[in-house]
């Protein structure tokens, strides 16, 4: 009898439990019901969303629903909101309507759709988020980056994002006149056609967000750092080494010859282990972008002709304090004080016609050491016949 009597009790409560649980569910859906019924219109469905510059488009097909007359869209906790009727003329030919809300910060936005009938039945709204761009997102975009400019005005390019769809440069050209020219997005290289020596360069970019509606341009750019480089002049440059072979001087890399023959126009070092060490005073501070390191041709001499005296691991320094260069006695020249190391270039016996290396950034200085490692000749003499800076 007790477990007739406990079980009936347990029933009890759980038939109580049910009710009172559907009794609060009701209160969810109070707002949506009427006495006798209600009829909702059709929802909005499909409903996409497109971000814009401080403002969005939302945009959804007609309702298939002919008792559905217009549409509300709600947003910022239903304080601000837009109104329409879909027999709107601006919607005329359109298989579907569209609201652009304006005036938004850079912040996530909820929007809930409501579409009404003609008896001013609301709909189930229909809730989507999204976020405009503004200011923010404009302070945060940036160029294609200049790795090097060579002379003639020939640009290495950087990277960008995929949101970039155009860009500008500005220059001046040898008849001073101002150049804009658009490059295409992918070119890892581009030529500014008949720069000016010593030009500045400018950029602009437009960008465009994957599901954007407005393309955003960065204000013109001066990219302070480069300028479109020409051979400098070396007119009373004094070059000096800590080896050098008898008749052929160091100040022969500042000759304005790049071969070995005729004459003696190159500089040779003595066939030491030692690293060789030329240094350059350019008399003044100038901005290097990058060298050219010439070796010449092959000499002939009594009808043989010679191995070349090749270059293999070179440094450069570059600085406005004079670089050392008197421990030729050192069996591993020790740089004391040496600072303002810009690069160091391995290279091969090939390269011999392509002398030329861009610095990755330009660099100001006085004072150049170029200290030669090593050679590919195996008593260690090395030959160079010019050295000619580049920049501005």
């Amino acid at each position: 009898m007790n477990m007739k009597k406990s079980l009936y009790l347990f029933l009890t409560l759980a038939v109580a439990a049910l009710f009172f649980s559907c009794t609060k569910q009701d209160e969810v859906y109070q707002e949506w019901v009427k006495i006798g019924g209600y009829t909702y219109p059709q929802k909005p469905r499909n409903v996409t969303l497109e971000t814009g510059w401080n403002r969005l488009r939302i945009s959804w097909p007609r309702p298939t629903d002919q008792s559905v007359i217009r549409s509300k869209v709600y947003w910022d906790n239903y304080t601000d909101s837009i109104e329409f009727a879909y027999s709107d003329s601006k919607f005329e030919g359109l298989d579907y309507v569209f609201v652009e809300p304006e005036g938004l910060d850079e912040t996530s936005h909820t929007f809930a759709i409501v579409n009404y009938d003609k008896a001013g039945n609301a709909s189930i709204p229909f809730e989507i988020s999204g976020q405009a761009y503004g200011d923010i997102y404009k302070d945060g975009l940036a160029n294609k980056s200049i790795k090097s400019i060579e002379v003639g005005g020939i640009l290495t390019l950087g990277s960008s994002t995929s949101e970039l769809v155009k860009t500008l440069i500005r220059y001046q050209d040898r008849s001073g006149k101002l150049v804009v020219m658009e490059y295409p997005l992918d070119a890892d290289n581009i030529t500014l056609a008949n720069a000016a020596d010593f030009s500045t360069i400018e950029q602009c970019s437009a960008f465009l967000p994957q599901t954007g509606i407005d393309t955003v341009w960065t204000e013109w750019t001066l990219y302070s750092q480069w300028r479109v480089p020409t051979e400098l002049s070396r007119k009373g440059w004094v070059a000096a080494a800590n080896t050098s072979n008898e008749g052929f001087p160091p100040s022969n890399v500042l000759d304005g010859s790049h071969n070995r023959n005729p004459g003696n126009t190159a500089w040779f070092s003595q066939n030491s282990k030692i690293m060789r060490i030329l240094t350059i005073d350019a008399l003044e501070e100038h901005t290097f972008s990058g060298i050219g390191l010439w070796q010449g041709g092959a000499i002939t001499e009594g009808g043989k002709t010679s191995l070349y005296y090749s270059m293999k691991n070179v440094r450069v320094y570059i600085g406005n304090e004079p670089f050392p260069i008197d421990s030729e006695s050192d069996a591993q020249y020790r740089l004391d004080g040496y600072k303002g190391q810009v690069a160091r270039y391995t290279f091969s016996d090939a390269d011999k016609n392509q002398p030329v290396r861009n610095f990755s950034t330009p660099v100001k200085g006085r004072y150049i050491a170029l200290v030669f490692e090593d050679t590919f000749n195996a008593m260690g003499w090395l030959r160079i016949t010019e050295v000619i800076p580049y920049g501005w």
